[in-house]
This record gives C-alpha cells, structure tokens and sequence, in this order.
C-alpha cells in the first residue's frame, strides 16, 4: 500500500467528495499509473482568495483508492477534463480541513519547510507512511 498526496483547487474538491473520483491532466501518466486500489490519499486543496480573504492550503479528508487507473473523458470535473482517473472511497472527511502549514515541521517528506507549496506542482505526490499517519491523526482530532 502507497501513500499520497492529491492536490485539487476550490471548484473539483465537490467533485472529489461526492462523486468519489480523482483526475489529472495526461503529462502526469507516469505517477496516475503507479496508484493502486488500496493506496491511501490525503486530499490537499490549494491555496485560495474568497471574499477578499486568503484561504491557505488545507488537508480536506483522507480517501481509500478503490480502482485502478483509468481514462474517461466525460465531463466530471470544472474546468479542464483531467483525463487520467481513478475512483475513491470516502474515510475521513471533516467538516474543519486542518491548515497544511501547521503540519510542515512534522512532516519527513517536506525538505523545504519554508516553501512547501513547490511540492504540490505534479497533482500528486507519493508520502512515507508515518507522514500519512501523521496527517490521518490529525485529521481525526478535528472530528474528535
């Protein structure tokens, strides 16, 4: 079992929790088809304006992937098609994301502590285990 990271905007993360599948753009090919059913996902949406106010970057929920990778062209998602899918299963999703930031200094994957948001280019990034875990705890303490 893999662990990741799925990075979404502000318009797909609805997408992302109801309708249970992920996509990205066909340059990233190479990472989609190294996810596996099984592998579990923190989803981070990025940072964002809203009514003036700067959003920063949050862990929104943890999902179990439940297919392999697959393209679909249908229209699912705002924007852009993001043909490379696969579909997921809902295990955490509280309704207060956590800030990204706060987690930095207990994360090993994040070497660049000051500029982290360089990690988040590809769309998804593979995590050690104990980082997922640490982001998965959490996560859990806001429902608790």
């Amino acid at each position: 079992m893999a662990c990741w990271i799925f990075v979404t905007g502000e318009k797909n993360w609805p997408v992302i929790r109801d309708k249970g599948v992920y996509g990205m753009r066909e340059k990233w090919k190479g990472l989609m088809q190294r996810v596996r059913p099984g592998d579990q996902v923190a989803i981070y949406l990025k940072a964002r304006s809203k009514d003036g106010e700067r959003i920063p970057g949050q862990i929104v929920g943890i999902f179990e992937v439940v297919s392999e990778p697959f393209v679909s062209r249908e229209r699912v998602f705002k924007g852009d098609i993001y043909p490379l899918r696969v579909k997921l299963k809902s295990v955490i999703c509280p309704s207060i994301p956590i800030e990204f930031k706060a987690l930095v200094t207990k994360l090993k994957f994040v070497k660049n502590k000051q500029k982290f948001s360089g990690y988040f280019r590809r769309g998804i990034i593979e995590i050690p285990k104990e980082d997922f875990e640490t982001i998965k705890k959490e996560l859990i303490s806001k429902i608790s």
